[in-house]
């Protein structure tokens, strides 16, 4: 977890990275408007110039300005460039340009106090002034580029006023710059700690906006929470879908001669298994039901009903390996049934992505005759498999709730 920092940057080089490129981009737009309204000004300089100043006046100002029309028009090209963007030193460079053309136009413009009325120390302060305020939004994220501009600004700005301003001008152009100086540098300060504390604030909301969205795709499908989250009600129906039951069997044995934590640990290394051989052979979680596993194909998943035997047959020699492994008698009883299911989400606590329809009943039944340690399919299954699984002779079973059933067991 982050915290504000309370030095200039954050601590961690790549956050701090982010942050430079997330506040330099937002703030780029309005910038552009800003350098725009530099370029207008001089621009319209260039158009009153002549009505006001003498024609070596004109000629002075035009050689100093066309350089610094060049500087804002190449800063406002590079505004929403990727370069600007990730490198905030930019910005020094710029102003180093900009100041020393802005000074020596302020120089050359003091050197007409008759023809503008306006006295060499106050030109050279009022553009000081003016750069200074339009640097507070231009030095976007990076307070200390912006300090030490501050330090060139005012070494030029000094340089600048030693001529024709007098003990006087340049004393009351320090006392006016100097604290405009200040404020500025803690303008500049504020604004970037509130970015920063949005910028935290935002990227403190994006993790706990993940870490929501994970646990919801621990509970449902992806497809399920996407569509959960944007309203939809949550139903679906297939036609061609294949279910598997897994049981374990002799589980309450297991639960009378073992520690609650060791049947735990049990569980867990079963339903783990069954988690990654149904990744292997493309089925979809359904859910656990006690001590059975409940997997589909032909659904959301891409596996079919060939890899839902597929399934069934790595289940059986996956348990006796682990069986083995943990010196237990463990072992599965499986069921299939290939038919229509529907599947949604219902309720509002404790949601999960079910299924329901004859053919899950079905499945069901079936896994409750098959052989233990064995896999039996129906009719329906046997038919969709046979070209790519061996089975037995057909059984008739009479399953519960349903009668008479042709049941094929596969050959393992």
């Amino acid at each position: 977890m982050l915290k504000n920092p309370s030095n200039v940057s954050f601590d961690n080089p790549i956050v701090e990275q982010e942050y430079i490129e997330t506040a330099r981009l937002r703030r780029s737009l309005y910038l552009k408007y800003v350098v725009g309204l530099g370029i207008a000004t001089l621009v319209i300089y260039f158009v009153l110039n002549p009505l006001i100043l003498p024609t070596s006046g004109v000629n002075q100002f035009n050689y100093l300005a066309v350089p610094l029309l060049a500087v804002l028009t190449a800063y406002f090209f590079l505004l929403r460039t990727k370069m600007y963007i990730t490198r905030p030193w930019i910005d020094l460079v710029l102003f180093v340009g900009i100041s020393l053309c802005m000074a020596a136009i302020a120089t050359t413009l003091g050197g007409y106090q008759a023809e503008t009325g306006w006295p060499s120390s106050a030109v050279i302060t009022g553009n000081t002034q003016i750069l200074v305020g339009f640097t507070i939004l231009a030095f976007v994220a990076s307070v200390r580029w912006y300090f030490i501009w501050l330090i060139f600004e005012l070494v030029v700005y000094f340089y600048a006023i030693r001529y024709g301003a007098g003990v006087s001008g340049f004393v009351f152009g320090a006392a006016g710059l100097l604290p405009t100086m200040g404020v500025a540098f803690l303008t500049n300060y504020s604004l970037d700690r509130n970015e920063r504390s949005a910028f935290l604030a935002a990227r403190q909301l994006d993790e706990e906006r993940a870490h929501t969205e994970r646990l919801l795709y621990n509970v449902l499908p992806q497809f399920a929470a996407e569509r959960l989250k944007a309203g939809e009600i949550v139903a679906d129906a297939f036609s061609e879908a294949t279910v598997v039951f897994v049981d374990l069997v002799g589980s309450a044995n297991l639960t009378r001669t073992l520690s609650p934590g060791h049947l735990l640990s049990v569980l867990n290394r079963v339903f783990g298994l069954a988690d990654s051989v149904a990744a292997e052979c493309g089925l979809e979680k359904v859910k656990t039901i006690g001590d059975a596993y409940l997997a589909i194909a032909g659904t959301h998943s891409p596996g079919k009903a060939s890899d839902a035997v597929r399934f069934a047959k790595a289940m059986v020699e996956r348990i006796k390996m682990l069986s083995a492994e943990l010196d237990l008698d463990l072992q599965v009883r499986i069921g299939l049934h290939s038919g229509p299911v529907i599947g949604g989400v219902i309720g509002d606590v404790r949601m999960a992505y079910d299924y329901w329809g004859d053919t899950m009943n079905v499945a069901s039944r079936i896994q409750s005759v098959a052989p233990v340690g064995g896999i039996s399919v129906s009719r329906q299954t046997y038919y969709a498999t046979r070209s790519d699984h061996q089975y037995s002779e057909p059984r008739v079973e009479i399953l519960k709730g349903i009668g008479d059933t042709e049941v094929f067991d596969v050959l393992l």
